[in-house]
């Protein structure tokens, strides 16, 4: 939470000082658990959108990527803590239950508005649960380069895709 008050980050979402060493050894293996969930996703994308940050950004160029999602959303809320933005999200939860039930692909150039909006009409179309366990590289992958987690390559060569 921010000295005004207003939180800084979605309610799903792990602050630094509540991540575990489980939380990064999983980042270090085990790229099919590297999930939220969709309620989960959809509570990340709305947050964001409901942000000084993300109006501006909509204001100057008519929509905001996955791009921008990452470089003003999951990089600063990630830094140092070795864990994605989705193992944020799962805090100390173990086991099988964590692997993908779907994995969504994207391009980081996209409109983050029409990312939701396509997952939205996917669940409803597919009776999809929001309950149900999404891997989406921006938030799957840790973003931020920066030696406290794993690095972008490093997670590519575990092939998650293969998953």
């Amino acid at each position: 939470t921010s000295s005004s008050g207003a939180a800084t980050r979605p309610s799903c979402v792990a602050e630094p000082d509540e991540v575990t060493d489980t939380m990064r050894s999983r980042q270090q293996a085990m790229p099919e658990r590297w999930t939220m969930t969709v309620e989960q996703f959809i509570e990340i994308v709305e947050f964001c959108g409901s942000t000084d940050q993300y109006r501006a950004i909509k204001e100057d160029k008519g929509y905001v990527s996955m791009a921008d999602i990452n470089r003003e959303f999951v990089i600063p809320w990630t830094q140092g803590t070795g864990c994605s933005l989705a193992v944020l999200t799962q805090r100390d939860r173990e086991g099988a239950e964590l692997e993908a039930d779907l994995m969504l692909s994207h391009a980081w150039q996209e409109d983050a508005e029409e990312t939701l909006e396509a997952l939205r009409e996917c669940i409803r179309a597919q009776h999809v649960p929001l309950s149900a366990r999404l891997w989406f590289c921006v938030f799957a992958q840790y973003q931020p380069e920066d030696g406290k987690g794993p690095s972008i390559q490093a997670q590519i060569n575990m092939q998650p895709f293969k998953s």
